[in-house]
């Protein structure tokens, strides 16, 4: 297929663009789904969150954006437009240079991607050197610009560290500095700052979200905190067990959650302002297995709305689709429309 065959008319605002993405992993004669008919939109400039329980399929999804799901498993449907281009079947060689250059990645774990054996400076210099952007001393000043433009007090001699002798913020910030070394257009960020603690998380954040406002570049970020999704994005996305569920703005998702799940999710939230609960909300049950998903809404056997309805049966037999007015959609049979009243003070949104 020509590169002139794959690309696609989208939306002016529209930088990547999923539909009906759906992957697998193949273990002997088992086929487990790990991401089922997801669909999504990220627009430019745009930060948005990606959020829900560990085991539904957010790693997954933002791996395979960058068509990094390796054997046994597989892109099994769907497209990943990126401007205006299918990026599932693009040659891998032309994939390679979309990689790092147009789309760039944030792994949790800095220091687990980086080589232990080499200067921070070479492994800088390198993303650089591998496309082709200028000769050894541009590629090194550029190196060092990077570094101070994350805060590294002197970049000069942390180009001549080793990864080992850096802290986890440090080693944070150089993977921060190295997601925009070629000035992509969209930063996938998995977890970015799990690993450091409460200080350096929210500097870390900092330098990501001032970078990427000042260029202009689009993030998913992906993480579990709420907190950091209120403060820091412009969209949220909620999954559960290989589906979103839930997409809109991040005040009306806040103010207004629709989807029974987005709700149990804000309640877990302790209050900012006045005494804490005496019991903190817990949805029973756990989310399912991959290959355990249940038929029609997979959240319907832990969904305290279908309870309380009486256990209608439409929600065991038929899968909701993704749908709304506007631009906040959910995939719920009972979707609510009244704003949550009780969780204001849990969270602060930013204007």
């Amino acid at each position: 297929m020509t590169a002139a065959a794959m690309t696609h008319t989208e939306p002016p605002e529209a930088l990547l663009t999923v539909r009906n993405l759906s992957v697998h992993f193949h273990t002997g004669d088992t086929t487990v789904r790990a991401l089922d008919d997801v669909s999504l939109t990220i627009n430019r400039g745009e930060i948005v969150g990606l959020v829900g329980e560990s085991g539904c399929g957010k790693s997954t999804l933002g791996m395979s954006l960058l068509r990094l799901i390796e054997a046994p498993g597989e892109i099994a449907g769907g497209e990943v437009i990126f401007d205006g281009r299918d990026l599932v079947p693009l040659p891998e060689k032309e994939l390679r240079q979309v990689r790092g250059r147009d789309i760039s990645l944030i792994v949790q774990d800095a220091l687990a991607v980086m080589n232990p054996v080499t200067r921070v400076g070479e492994q800088l210099t390198e993303v650089l050197r591998d496309h082709g952007q200028g000769n050894r001393a541009e590629r090194r000043l550029r190196a060092r610009d990077a570094l101070a433009a994350v805060g590294f007090p002197r970049p000069e001699h942390s180009l001549r560290s080793y990864p080992h002798q850096l802290s986890g913020g440090m080693q944070q910030r150089v993977s921060i500095a190295q997601s925009l070394l070629l000035e992509p257009r969209l930063v996938i960020a998995d977890e970015p700052t799990t690993a450091l603690d409460v200080t350096v998380q929210a500097q870390v954040l900092q330098l990501l979200t001032s970078a990427c406002r000042t260029r202009g570049t689009s993030v998913l970020l992906i993480t579990h905190d709420l907190g950091v999704v209120a403060e820091t994005c412009d969209r949220v996305m909620v999954m559960y067990a290989g589906r979103v569920v839930e997409s809109g703005p991040v005040r009306q998702i806040f103010t207004a959650p629709r989807h029974p799940y987005t709700v149990a999710l804000l309640e877990a939230l302790l209050p900012l302002r006045g005494a804490p609960p005496p019991v903190l909300h817990a949805l029973p049950g756990q989310t399912p297995q991959a290959n355990e998903w249940a038929s029609g809404c997979r959240f319907h056997s832990r969904c305290p709305r279908r309870a309380a309805l009486g256990n209608p049966a439409i929600c065991e037999a038929d899968e909701p689709a993704l749908r709304g007015a506007g631009p906040h959609d959910v995939a719920c049979h009972f979707p609510s429309d009244e704003p949550s009243a009780n969780r204001k003070g849990s969270v602060t949104v930013d204007e």
